[in-house]
């Protein structure tokens, strides 16, 4: 069942915890791109664009994408309040539909605790190649495999996190080199067994030119 994020998107920033999470993810991923302020971006699976808002100042362009019209319309809001004019935003499923309606090749895509929810994960990987301009790169993070406690509610989960070295081997699969691993962000979480730690890696890959 595909969870309805449209139903909680207007809350969805009042969860300090996450906000924050969110935050040290995209600030990770940002860092790790070394950004010339040149590039075109997409961020796919953007949310309340936390990544997005963090990217637009970096780059020349972003593209924020989503499945959820309810989301893209809460980051709408943010994008209008911070008058940041190169944000721009998609309805996107990269699960369902073929992303054939974007002008232009990014030289970076992001994607933050998006995957999890996307069923075929090798698809992803081989549009996220064919997306990217030639020498493009992505920064993908998503929780490190877990016994499926992360979420209260694991509607529309459709992994309970990844093994690197499988995830690799997708990517790889794909067409992506000079493959990067690196865990940006621990988050403590109450579970129905007690508390525990979740990592987050950060993947980071490249298309060749």
């Amino acid at each position: 069942m595909t969870r309805d994020f449209d139903s909680v998107a207007k809350i969805w920033d009042a969860d300090e915890a996450r906000k924050r999470m969110s935050l040290a993810i995209a600030e990770a991923a940002v860092e790790s791109l070394g950004l010339t302020g040149e590039e075109m971006a997409l961020d796919y699976g953007t949310g309340t664009g936390a990544m997005a808002l963090l990217l637009h100042s970096r780059v020349r362009q972003v593209v924020a994408a989503d499945s959820s019209r309810g989301m893209l319309e809460v980051l709408n809001r943010k994008i209008a309040a911070a008058g940041a004019e190169n944000i721009s935003t998609l309805l996107l499923d990269i699960d369902r539909d073929e992303p054939t309606h974007l002008d232009f090749r990014p030289d970076v895509m992001t994607s933050a605790m998006t995957l999890h929810h996307v069923k075929d994960t090798a698809r992803f990987a081989r549009t996220a190649f064919d997306l990217l301009a030639p020498g493009g790169r992505v920064a993908l993070a998503d929780l490190d495999t877990e016994a499926g406690d992360f979420h209260a509610d694991n509607t529309g989960v459709e992994h309970f996190g990844f093994d690197r070295d499988a995830l690799e081997k997708t990517f790889v699969a794909a067409g992506f080199v000079d493959i990067h691993w690196s865990t940006a962000y621990r988050a403590e979480r109450q579970t129905p067994t007690g508390r525990k730690i979740f990592t987050i890696f950060l993947l980071n890959a490249r298309r060749p030119q």
